[in-house]
């Protein structure tokens, strides 16, 4: 039975066999598996046997191939599929099957079994196997075998890196010509000879190799695309040959021969790369020339290469032709720009490394190319603070001032933004320390220029940035001193006398050399004046220098003195030098005549300087001089009263002119008695028997009434003391309107302000105009409540008659209303009589529309007179629409608000709450929302009388400072809000003294 079926069984294995690469492992486990049972039932005589034996031992060998390809999948460290067992069972089935083959299937089982020999770490028992068949020689197994022999026993040499054994057995096996694959045998022959040093014989052998088609082709079995693959892969391995030697434009052009058309360039670009790795420098140079040469870069190769060729020629010691191609790659980048990032980003550290690694070799002596590298760098990448800082110390190094300047201010400016922006790479102490190498790189080269104009630029640059920085101090000196080599001697004074200020306790060396030079330019300038000042003040600076300075001081005091004496011209400023030479003078011995022209002398000087401390004590000194003339008393009191004014000593004032300057009432001018009025009430006193010695004196009715208002003013029953003085007042209608609209503000009293305005002239003055608005806006209210409160009697048609005739009557006097208000001119009252009459016309004409019709009408009657109804009620609605647009035109007039809230803040207290009320009334009446808010708001405003406390101040202010305008004017304000009228009368006189002052 098993002879019947052993032939097909056969037949089926052997198919299994030779379609081998198309099963599976579980068709290999099914037909191995009937195998193996049909090999335990043959006798060992079987003739059968033996071809059951070899396709198993194949079968398994296959089945051990597959298994190990999944065991690499799965990254088995110990085969975990079974290749190994598979292997072994191979080997076991090969060996049995070995002594009943012919010899040729010996010499395939020999190299088979010495192949897996190999794949389960046998490499011994391997070797032995292949011995064997090279002992045994051509005879017994074929000369194939034997190349075979030879070229598995070069495999094992040369993966083990025996290369010269490998050398000899891949020779021999290269010798035997029926041997498959001829070409990769030479491969290996080739590489063999490489490992060994044998450049020659190895490229020799590459060459033969590469043109050879017969050697290239892998024979039966190959396909189209192995053959290529092997082909590009020795021909890049020939690049790598040729990288071993110096390479010449021959080598180039050999390589690109031999080379597949599909990697002509991959080669090129290889042999480059791989003859830099070698340290080729000057073979790299010129394959990369032929690469460039060669076109059909790609975007980035150009800019890439560039950056290869610099650092090429820098390491082969060509540093000009280094910085040449440095500045080629620098154009690239800034012509076409780069575009790609993170590329772009390796490229541009690779030209900034470029340049730092070549700074590193040349530190202590850099060579101008390296300087050159430096700066166009900066033009492509113009933000990279430290590659700017770096290029100012290379320019330094090389004398180049004007370039390390410029480098050095380009890298402090970076610095400063960065550490503003916070968004650099370097830490800011960093950039700090960048910032201050940076400035005083700067100043270093500026100063080597020797060019003022550039230095100052530098030191300019540096405070800057560093105003408080650890040189400022020095560079202060130097800009100083600049100015001083210039001959700007006032300029340097300034500055070395600031300077000498500052560095008095922290660079006391620096400080002397500065106050030393800060007098020494003002001599130069011929500035006496400051020059005593200045030497004064420097004594108490620097007292180790002080007898000196003293000295310097008293030569220029004495100088200015003589100048001054001897100049009837002279300025004020010198008067005040002169005065301050005088305070210095010794009057010991001296008689009463000296004195009293001393003193004179003295004080008018004082006056003019506004020494006011000195005026006090030498009108005093004066005043204790027995025989002083009248004339000269009078002068000198009218100094201390001007003292005691300007100081708002009111009392001291006061009494001096009230008991030393005019004691008697026969010495008083109607001028000394308002000046004693006003000091009375500026000192607490009762100015009232002043006014009244006033108005008897004075002729002008209008002066008299003036001071008449005053004494209203003052009253707190102001209405009597109208009524007192009207047979007076009435003689200056203006004046009379002015006080009673004040008074009115005050003391609201409509009988009383009627009576006012009911004497002629008063109602056409300003005041009179204002007045009678308060007595109108009565009138207007009760005729608006009128008007408005007032309905139409629809009960029947008599009654509805009488009604409209009513209304129509009502709105006629609103509109006499209305047109007293035009032709007076008063812009509040027409606002607010327009206004009144735009809603009620609106108001009447909606009324009349909607009136129903008569009964017992048809339709069309009812038509009819809704029609007629229409055409009588509509003038009313144009006069509506007419009112609105006159009451808009008078809005469109916004000076009228404006001048209303000047009045509420800078007008008189009184008129306050009149202003306000108005407001209040017009806020009703305006026709946007934005202004009737303003005006509500204004209407409510809390005018407050600024605090006495703040009064106080500016007045210890003034009399610390008596002629500062501002201060002036700002007491002036918060008085006139006040109501002090004797004060603001005070202030306007004290004005307009400094105005006439100004102007000699």
């Amino acid at each position: 039975m098993i002879r019947l079926i052993l032939p097909l069984l056969l037949l089926a294995v052997t198919s299994a066999s030779q379609a081998a690469k198309k099963m599976d492992l579980e068709t290999h486990d099914l037909v191995i598996g009937k195998l193996e049972a049909v090999v335990g039932n043959l006798q060992e005589s079987d003739s059968q046997k033996l071809p059951v034996l070899l396709r198993l031992g194949d079968l398994y060998a296959d089945r051990a191939r597959m298994r190990a390809m999944a065991e690499v999948e799965k990254n088995c460290n110990d085969p975990c599929l079974g290749s190994k067992a598979d292997r072994l069972r191979a080997l076991e089935l090969y060996d049995r099957s070995f002594r009943f083959s012919d010899q040729n299937q010996q010499g395939r089982l020999l190299l088979q079994m010495s192949h897996l020999h190999q794949s389960v770490g046998q490499g011994r028992q391997a070797a032995v196997l292949l011995n064997r068949i090279i002992s045994a020689g051509p005879s017994r197994y074929g000369r194939q075998t034997l190349g075979m022999a030879y070229n598995a026993l070069g495999e094992m040499e040369y993966r083990a890196g025996k290369f010269k054994q490998s050398k000899y057995y891949f020779s021999r096996a290269f010798q035997e010509k029926t041997l498959p694959r001829r070409g990769f045998v030479l491969y290996r022959l080739a590489w063999s000879h490489l490992n060994l040093g044998e450049h020659r014989a190895a490229t020799r052998q590459m060459i033969q190799l590469l043109r050879s088609r017969e050697l290239l082709d892998l024979g039966e079995g190959a396909t189209p695309a192995g053959r290529n693959s092997f082909h590009e892969d020795v021909s890049r391995d020939f690049a790598t040959f040729l990288a071993r030697r110096p390479i010449g434009a021959t080598q180039v052009q050999q390589l690109l021969e031999l080379s597949p058309a599909s990697t002509r360039r991959a080669n090129l670009f290889y042999l480059a790369t791989e003859s830099e790795r070698l340290g080729q420098k000057s073979s790299a140079i010129l394959v990369w020339s032929h690469y460039m040469a060669s076109g059909q870069l790609s975007e980035l190769e150009p800019l890439e290469i560039q950056i290869r060729l610099a650092q090429l020629h820098f390491d082969v010691g060509q540093k000009t032709k280094a910085v040449g191609e440095y500045q080629k790659a620098t154009n690239l980048w800034r012509q076409k720009g780069c575009h790609k990032e993170d590329e772009c980003n390796e490229l541009r550290i690779r030209l900034r490394n470029f340049v730092t690694t070549w700074n590193r070799l040349e530190k202590k002596n850099p060579s101008p190319q390296l300087l050159l590298a430096y700066q166009y760098y900066g033009e492509v990448f113009p933000n990279d603070v430290e590659m700017h800082f770096w290029t100012g110390q290379i320019a330094q190094r090389k004398s180049q001032w004007d370039s390390a300047t410029k480098a050095f201010h380009r890298a402090a400016e970076l610095a400063e933004a960065d550490i503003r922006s916070e968004k650099s790479h370097l830490q800011k102490p960093a950039l700090e320390k960048l910032r201050e190498g940076s400035l005083l790189g700067e100043v270093e080269s500026a100063e080597a220029t020797k060019d003022a104009k550039k230095k100052l630029a530098a030191y300019g640059h540096y405070l800057a940035l560093l105003p408080s920085g650890n040189k400022a101090l020095d560079i202060r000196y130097q800009i100083a001193h600049v100015h001083y080599e210039q001959g700007q001697h006032q300029v340097a004074a300034e500055e070395f006398r600031q300077l000498a200020k500052q560095a008095k306790t922290s660079n006391q060396q620096l400080g002397e050399k500065s106050a030393d030079l800060a007098l020494d330019s003002l001599v130069l300038s011929k500035n006496e004046l400051e020059l005593e000042k200045w030497a004064l003040d420097l004594a108490g600076d620097y007292p180790n220098r002080r007898i000196e300075y003293l000295r310097i001081a008293r030569k220029a005091s004495i100088n200015q003195a003589v100048v001054v004496i001897n100049d009837k011209n002279a300025s004020k400023t010198d008067q005040a030098k002169a005065l301050n030479k005088l305070a210095h003078t010794n009057l010991a011995g001296a008689s009463d005549r000296e004195k009293i022209a001393f003193y004179k002398n003295q004080m008018n000087l004082a006056v003019s300087t506004r020494n006011l401390e000195k005026v006090r004590s030498s009108a005093q000194n004066l005043l204790a001089i027995k025989s002083l003339s009248s004339r000269d008393r009078d002068e000198a009191l009218k100094n201390l009263i001007w003292v005691a004014e300007l100081q708002m000593d009111f009392t001291t004032a006061y009494n001096l002119t009230r008991n030393e300057l005019t004691p008697s009432r026969r010495q008083r001018d109607r001028t000394s008695l308002l000046r004693l009025a006003m000091l009375a009430e500026l000192s607490g006193r009762d100015p009232s028997p002043y006014y009244l010695q006033y108005i008897e004196k004075t002729r002008s009715v209008r002066q008299a009434n003036q001071v008449r208002m005053q004494m209203i003013r003052r009253s707190r029953w102001p209405w009597p003391q109208i009524d007192k003085h009207l047979p007076h007042l009435r003689r200056t209608p203006d004046l009379l309107a002015q006080i009673g609209l004040e008074t009115f503000g005050r003391f609201t009293n409509y009988t009383r302000a009627s009576k006012i305005l009911s004497i002629p002239g008063t109602k056409n003055s300003a005041a009179g105009k204002v007045l009678n608005r308060q007595l109108t806006y009565r009138e207007l209210d009760k005729k608006v409540y009128a008007l408005t409160r007032h309905r139409l009697d629809r009960r029947n048609d008599r009654r509805l008659q009488r009604s409209i005739r009513d209304r129509m009557s009502r709105l006629a006097d609103m509109e006499n209303m209305a047109a007293d208000s035009i032709r007076g001119r008063d812009w509040t009252l027409q606002v607010l009589s327009l206004n009144v009459l735009a809603q009620e016309n609106r108001r009447f004409h909606r009324e009349l529309i909607s009136l129903p019709a008569p009964k017992g009408l048809n339709k069309k009657e009812k038509k009819q007179y809704q029609s007629i109804l229409n055409q009588q009620a509509a003038p009313y609605d144009r006069l509506s629409r007419d009112y609105v647009a006159k009451v808009k035109e008078l809005w469109g007039q916004t000076a009228v608000i404006t001048k209303l809230e000047k009045d509420l803040y800078q007008g008189r207290a009184e008129l306050r709450k009149l202003v306000q009320q108005e407001m209040a009334r017009l806020s009703g009446a305006a026709p946007s929302s934005g202004q009737v808010v303003r005006l509500k708001k204004l209407a409510r405003a809390r005018v407050e009388s600024p605090s006495g406390r703040r009064v106080q101040q500016v007045k210890s202010a003034l009399q610390r400072d008596p002629f500062n305008r501002s201060l002036l004017e700002e007491l002036k304000d918060m008085e006139e809000k006040r109501g002090s009228e004797s004060m603001v009368v005070f202030i306007d006189s004290r004005l307009e003294q400094m105005k006439q002052e100004n102007k000699r």
